[in-house]
């Protein structure tokens, strides 16, 4: 929760010049219920004082929940002062504006408001006015007395009072999403009281509950070494043992506090009895593996493979099969991703035969060693690994992609009918795999790249008979893809009249994917009018079919009630808690739900959090065009935060605004906090180097922490891509896997390459996740001009001809 207002802020752009309600009634009664949305937007107004929106029991069920007049305080007039603050990261003075904006409040207001400034006071150092504003809220009773209630507790343990933090909460029930929370007050509140036993057993409950990652974990590492300062009994030392494990995972890559965590354990150790230390001697493998996984996906490859070689050498004769099987695929893991293959094949020596007992991995071993093999250019030893997938684990899913890997490995051989061969036996030997389509397609585009559309048409035709029904699911850059090219082969052997036919049909079936936007290019070139006509046709039959979300019995719950009144004061991460213990934001959820609430958190300018909830789950809107009621659930999914910075910076650098949402969406899905594991940072994903380098030009001076900050970020990365842009002008729109891949691999494929047809073009970028980035990013882009910018439809929606063509 102490990191909420940083997250606030974030979002606050939004609420300064606009403001879009979410138009819909949320029905929670006994009957059917739906919630609408519609298209209409209107400017912010004040919100109903009189009575609150919500109750955490409403005695009539069958009255409607109305979240179309659900608001964030901070999207009112009266708290733009508040906002200013927040903004410029000044906690103290929007905690003091808050105390004058929040008066008088109604009786409806008074709880949300009083936890919202004591918090506010809590984050800002002040524990005696949060604790006078947290007990305000606590008398109350309300529906978020419990969060009051750990307020109150939390800073009357700041103002040195543990005895009444720790009477307030010992015998309190809070809900699920509070639990671990009140066990960490709890055992700060018994630990500073000298109840050392007592504190470890509510440490150690707390992180039972919940970890929360690695912030979470260094505070309740500094509480272990408070309460290891005495000299602790045999118990205590046990308990401070299994905390500092609990917590050492989400350590592993903070090399001070792993340390820390080390001597800690190694401190608890030496205060058991000798009788009981062998026991504790060593690692559990199951911890050691967490570890080893976190350092992996933090790329530190050579602190992963070590670690992973003394868990090896740690474990005997009669461990578990899986964990020795899990280590050595780790260690190749690491030193595959320091570019170590021949080791890393070499590392899996003793696992290929040794882990068949486990299928899972015992399939993963074989085919981890085909992949590593080839990557060191060991072709024919390759084979020899994805083949041994197929003998031994036939049933696995990873059987099909070891059949394709092989066909690719011997094409690098030169041994084109053997490719050619398995590749063709895709669809018949796996009919329930998920390689057949690019197998067949592979073969396809070989051809389409030397002219043979004939024999190309073949492979195409099978594969969209092997495809079927399953197409769409695929996403927006595969989905269609077979079919677009079925109509290119018909096109280019004569039978325009069958192309155009096809071409109409994707439109009208993928709303704005990339084969959509590949398919309406070529249409529109050959048949201008049919072109406008299918999408015409494709909005008119979207807005003939309303958007509707149904009943769910968690809008009932308190819970979700609670949510709102989080949601309301900015309490984004306490909001997601309630909503995960509701069940509504795990995946396999309701649809409903997930498009609900995310609809909630765009509206509050959260825009992070609207499109995680929905990112995967796309095609539940994206099956009808943006029109009428489809509208506002695909400006949900493609929000656009940080407008006005946006659409200056992207002025500034004379670059398409619908681009630079289309990137900052892929590549950080509106999180301006989030660094990736290659050291990427931000909105945009700017690796120090690339931003210094384009900072240098404008005297800027650029640190990690700056690239964090929106303002920095999106104009480095707007000027970036004005510059990939400038490199590539007879295309700029080759900036889109420049910027992915570097401009240098772009450069060299368009070498190869210097007049293909574009879409063949992108087919053949070898790199798959440059490929299959640049559909995404330019699909998005298209959505984005579609779905604010009407006047440039035409152009945006348009993909040139040949690669070396000037781009629309």
């Amino acid at each position: 929760m102490e990191r909420a207002t940083e997250r606030l802020r974030t979002g606050l752009k939004r609420f300064s010049r606009r403001w879009a309600w979410l138009a819909g009634v949320l029905l929670v009664g006994c009957s059917s219920a739906v919630l609408l949305y519609s298209n209409e937007k209107s400017a912010p107004q004040p919100r109903p004082v009189a009575a609150p929106l919500t109750s955490a029991a409403p005695k009539a069920p069958e009255q409607p929940l109305e979240l179309s007049q659900f608001a964030p305080y901070l999207a009112e007039a009266r708290f733009e002062k508040v906002r200013a603050a927040l903004e410029a990261d000044d906690v103290r003075v929007a905690a003091t504006e808050l105390d004058s904006a929040a008066q008088p409040a109604s009786h409806g207001e008074r709880e949300g408001l009083s936890l919202w400034r004591g918090l506010s006071w809590e984050r800002a150092g002040e524990a005696t006015r949060a604790l006078a504003a947290c007990e305000e809220c606590l008398r109350e009773a309300g529906k978020l007395a419990d969060y009051a209630a750990l307020c109150v507790a939390r800073n009357l343990l700041a103002s040195g009072k543990a005895k009444p933090a720790y009477d307030l909460l010992a015998t309190r029930v809070v809900p699920a999403p509070l639990q671990a929370e009140r066990q960490l007050v709890l055992a700060q509140a018994a630990g500073v009281s000298g109840a050392r036993a007592e504190a470890l057993v509510a440490l150690e409950e707390s992180f039972k509950l919940s970890s929360e990652g690695a912030p979470r974990a260094a505070s309740g590492l500094k509480l272990v070494e408070a309460l290891l300062a005495g000299q602790p009994s045999a118990g205590e030392a046990r308990r401070a043992i299994v905390v500092v494990r609990q917590v050492a995972p989400a350590l592993v890559t903070r090399d001070a506090e792993s340390a820390r965590a080390a001597s800690l354990e190694q401190k608890a150790l030496l205060a058991l009895p000798e009788s009981e230390r062998q026991a504790f001697v060593g690692k559990p493998p199951e911890l050691a593996l967490a570890e080893i996984r976190a350092l992996v996906d933090a790329r530190k490859h050579e602190q992963a493979e070590q670690a992973a070689v003394a868990l090896l050498q740690s474990l005997g004769e009669h461990a578990r099969l899986e964990d020795r099987c899990e280590a050595r695929l780790l260690r190749a893991k690491a030193l595959a991703g320091a570019r170590r293959y021949r080791a890393a094949v070499d590392a899996l020596a003793d696992a290929r035969g040794g882990c068949d007992g486990d299928a899972e991995r015992g399939a993963r071993v074989w085919f981890s060693s085909g992949r590593y093999a080839g990557q060191d250019s060991q072709y024919a030893e390759a084979i020899g690994y994805y083949a041994e997938v197929e003998r031994r684990f036939r049933q696995n899913s990873l059987a099909d992609d070891a059949r394709f890997q092989a066909a690719v490995a011997h094409e690098e051989l030169g041994a084109q009918a053997r490719a050619t061969e398995l590749l063709l036996s895709l669809p018949d030997d796996y009919p329930r795999g998920d390689m057949a389509a690019d197998g067949l397609f592979r073969l396809a585009l070989r051809q389409m790249e030397r002219g043979n559309w004939n024999d190309a048409l073949g492979l195409l035709e099978r594969a969209v008979t092997w495809l079927g029904d399953n197409d769409r699911a695929r996403g927006f850059e595969l989905a269609q893809r077979e079919r677009h090219f079925r109509a290119r082969a018909w096109l280019m052997l004569g039978e325009r009249e069958r192309a155009l036919a096809e071409f109409e049909q994707i439109v009208k079936a993928q709303p704005l994917g990339y084969y959509m936007l590949t398919a309406y290019s070529w249409l529109q070139r050959l048949a201008p009018e049919r072109a406008e006509a299918a999408l015409a046709q494709a909005g008119e039959d979207a807005a003939q079919q309303p958007f509707r979300i149904a009943k769910r019995p968690a809008f009932a719950e308190p819970g979700f009630d609670r949510m709102l009144e989080l949601l309301r004061i900015g309490e984004i991460e306490a909001a997601l808690r309630e909503l995960s213990e509701l069940g509504l934001i795990r995946e396999g959820t309701g649809s409903e739900i997930l498009w609900a609430v995310a609809g909630l958190y765009e509206q509050a300018g959260f825009s992070k959090y609207s499109n995680s909830l929905t990112r995967r789950r796309l095609g539940e809107v994206t099956s009808r065009w943006p029109n009428g009621a489809w509208l506002r659930p695909w400006q949900i999914a493609f929000p656009r935060p940080y407008f006005e910075l946006v659409t200056r910076e992207a002025g500034k650098s004379a670059v398409d605004p619908a681009l630079v949402y289309a990137v900052m969406r892929e590549e950080s899905a509106f999180d301006p906090e989030v660094v990736s594991a290659a050291n990427a940072y931000g909105l945009m994903q700017l690796i120090l180097p690339t931003a210094r380098s384009v900072a240098k030009e404008v005297g800027i001076h650029v640190t990690a922490a700056s690239l964090k900050r929106p303002r920095v970020n999106i104009a480095l990365g707007c000027r970036e891509l004005s510059r990939l842009g400038r490199r590539f002008e007879q295309n700029p729109l080759l900036a889109v896997p420049a910027y992915n891949a570097g401009p240098g691999s772009a450069q060299r494929w368009l070498r190869e390459r210097p007049s293909l047809d574009f879409d063949l073009w992108v087919e053949r970028i070898p790199y798959l996740e440059t490929r299959r980035y640049t559909k995404r990013v330019l699909s998005s882009r298209a959505i984005y001009a579609f779905l604010y910018e009407p006047e440039a439809r035409g152009t945006r929606l348009l993909l040139p001809e040949k690669v070396s063509a000037p781009a629309p």
